[in-house]
């Protein structure tokens, strides 16, 4: 296929192209109308689509694919030969609520985690049997960030808005991955001082709002030795000492130039633009510190624990997040589910695929 982008000279030229590329990856005929994630697209397909479009010439971006998702549509919102772009969708991690699954079930959910995306959890809207609406939560733009304050409870209460523009009332459903698991526990907590009813808290592999691992010398330390633990061939200086602010931000600058491509590539994402790559940067600086301002939740009730068997890529952080569930006061039952994983790849097919049944049962429940 060519790079230029006149090798696709039209909108029909360019559905058919889609339609010819999401069969091939999802091994099933998909016509112009057809949905992809509905016939079997999942997030990893949905990157390795994006890829193809692009090197055909199509102008789209990975929210186009996830919020237009069939061909016709897809090719309506892409930009193709010479012609003027047309309005896009923001880019991921500028404040979007995502819907993954397009049913008419009760909604769930999803809570993006330190890079701003909430896109992972596609996958779970094709594994889940029963007619549940998977929706991800994905962080504002930099402006809206800055005007709520990086304050952490402030953004739950932003985001606790827009949830309820979807459902005015609950019970609700809640799910979180990593620091995403701290905005659910949090917003689960409002819901209830609101006098809501929330039906589910899942959190995969995620600490409580509020409770950190246990860091005696630490957060800014420990995340030091996470990042080396990542890059043992990098020369990276040492903190200057203060234990404080100056520790951290001189932490969050090799966190983005250290670890921002890894856990893209752990979730599935190799065929992001610069541009997208270049906001997800932004994006981790400005959930990290937003979560070092989380506050002890007050919810009571059950939350399902899903955590990773595999601990070896959190070095540094003493990463027990089941024992820190079990040890929170009010929150009971706590039931768990370990997966054969990493944290970095808790967000891959194979891990929902693990998560997936368990999720539906107490979805159930």
């Amino acid at each position: 296929m060519s790079n230029n982008p006149s090798s696709v000279p039209d909108r029909a030229e360019a559905t058919d192209l889609i339609a010819r590329n999401m069969s091939e990856l999802t091994g099933t005929v998909i016509g112009s109308g057809d949905d992809f994630f509905a016939c079997g697209g999942h997030s990893l397909s949905a990157m390795k689509l994006l890829g193809r479009l692009r090197r055909a010439g199509l102008d789209v971006g990975v929210d186009t694919i996830l919020t237009h998702r069939t061909p016709e549509a897809i090719a309506s919102a892409a930009t193709i030969g010479g012609e003027e772009a047309p309005a896009r969708a923001q880019l991921p991690g500028e404040g979007v609520l995502v819907d993954f699954s397009g049913g008419d079930g009760a909604p769930i959910f999803c809570f993006h985690a330190v890079v701003g995306l909430a896109w992972s959890y596609a996958p779970l809207a094709g594994l889940l049997e029963g007619n549940h609406r998977v929706i991800g939560v994905q962080l504002p733009d930099a402006e809206t960030t800055l005007s709520i304050g990086l304050d952490h409870d402030a953004l739950c209460r932003h985001y606790l808005d827009l949830l309820r523009q979807v459902q005015p009332e609950g019970p609700y459903r809640l799910l979180g991955y990593s620091s995403g698991g701290a905005l659910a526990h949090t917003i689960a907590g409002m819901l209830q001082q609101d006098g809501e009813t929330v039906d589910f808290l899942g959190v995969i592999d995620a600490y409580p709002s509020g409770i950190a691992p246990d860091t005696p010398d630490g957060l800014a330390a420990a995340l030091d030795t996470f990042i080396r633990h990542h890059k043992p061939d990098e020369e990276i200086p040492e903190l200057p000492g203060d234990g404080g602010f100056g520790d951290i931000m001189a932490v969050l600058g090799h966190f983005d130039d250290a670890l921002i491509g890894e856990m893209i590539r752990a979730a599935n994402a190799p065929n992001f633009s610069q541009e997208e790559i270049d906001a997800m940067k932004d994006a981790s600086g400005r959930c990290f510190m937003i979560h070092m301002t989380a506050t002890r939740s007050p919810y009571t009730g059950p939350v399902l624990v899903l955590r990773a068997g595999d601990t070896t890529d959190m070095a540094g952080l003493n990463w027990e997040p089941l024992k820190a569930w079990e040890d929170l006061d009010g929150v009971e039952p706590v039931s768990s589910h370990t997966v054969d994983s990493t944290h970095l790849a808790m967000s891959s097919v194979r891990a929902w695929e693990s998560m997936a049944p368990v999720i539906e049962r107490h979805l159930g429940d």
